[in-house]
């Protein structure tokens, strides 16, 4: 799932008029918003980890 909000988050930053998706995203209610909030807490959690585990294999100066 947070591939396709990777996708759809892109998609709004790249878009030419991206009023229409805001106008959307305006719309969502709050279990909608919570389930986005989650979603993004997610992907930024496998992004970190993604960071840290690629730090980990380059810096052996460092203990984790």
């Amino acid at each position: 799932m947070s591939e396709a909000l990777e996708k759809t988050l892109e998609l709004i930053v790249t878009n030419d008029n991206p009023d229409k998706i805001i106008d959307r995203l305006k719309n969502l209610q709050e279990k909608d918003l919570d389930q986005l909030n989650t979603l993004v807490g997610i992907a930024n959690l496998k992004k970190v980890l993604s960071v840290w585990d690629g730090n980990k294999l380059n810096n052996t100066s460092e203990k984790f």
